[in-house]
């Protein structure tokens, strides 16, 4: 494990792709999705060799990847990168269990898209909506900004029991996984309006700029990275 953290690495940055048995795109080796992670080996007529945990190598486009340690140090993050790779998502199947580019859940979906943006969050959803910072609902949406989290579920007496979570897109709408990842509203006059989404809205909560938080982990600061 510390020879592989020491070890020069790339991280793949499209949502899917392949790894070709030399430079150019012959041969497969096998598939990618975004944020996985590999050891570099080395470049070639604008393709880095790329060695994987199990002892297979191949070689990927430089224009796909990134020096992980770049991607890593990078302490920033904001709405515009987080809706940029959640709405590069519209589409993509619903797998339970999934958190991959292939095939996303709710919470593994937003996991994705802020993983993808230097933050590690919990994996479930119910996990998920005990971090960050709380933003009120009494008022209605006019004090959730882009990019924060939303949850629904049921609530039994002062009891929540979260079952879905979203992302917020701005102007009602949010992106979540359901069926397949989709654009919704909590707007009744929107054509996109889920009432059942709207009747089990629970809370909302802020992700960026939310600092020493146990549940949201610059991946810089993660011990297995």
């Amino acid at each position: 494990m510390n020879m592989w953290k020491k070890a020069e690495r790339v991280i793949y940055l499209e949502n899917t792709g392949w790894i070709y048995t030399g430079p150019g795109e012959s041969g497969i080796v096998g598939d990618l999705v975004a944020g996985n992670i590999m050891q570099k080996g080395g470049e070639s007529q604008g393709y880095v060799n790329v060695i994987l945990p199990d002892g297979r190598n191949g070689f990927v486009s430089k224009k796909a990847v990134m020096s992980f340690d770049k991607f890593r140090n990078q302490l920033t993050i904001d709405a515009d990168g987080v809706l940029n790779m959640a709405s590069s998502l519209l589409g993509v199947p619903y797998l339970w269990g999934g958190s991959s580019t292939k095939g996303v859940d709710c919470s593994g979906f937003v996991q994705t898209v802020y993983f993808m943006n230097g933050r590690i969050l919990s994996r479930d959803a119910s996990l998920q909506a005990l971090h960050g910072y709380p933003v009120s609902l009494s008022e209605g949406l006019s004090s959730l900004r882009r990019g924060d989290l939303l949850f629904f579920g049921s609530k039994e007496n002062s009891d929540l029991h979260v079952t879905h979570v979203a992302i917020y897109k701005g102007d009602s709408e949010y992106i979540n996984a359901s069926g397949r990842v989709i654009i919704n509203s909590l707007d009744s006059t929107r054509s996109n309006y889920s009432s059942y989404r709207r009747k089990s809205l629970l809370l909302a909560r802020r992700i960026i700029g939310v600092d020493n938080d146990q549940g949201i982990v610059p991946v810089m600061k993660h011990l297995w990275y």
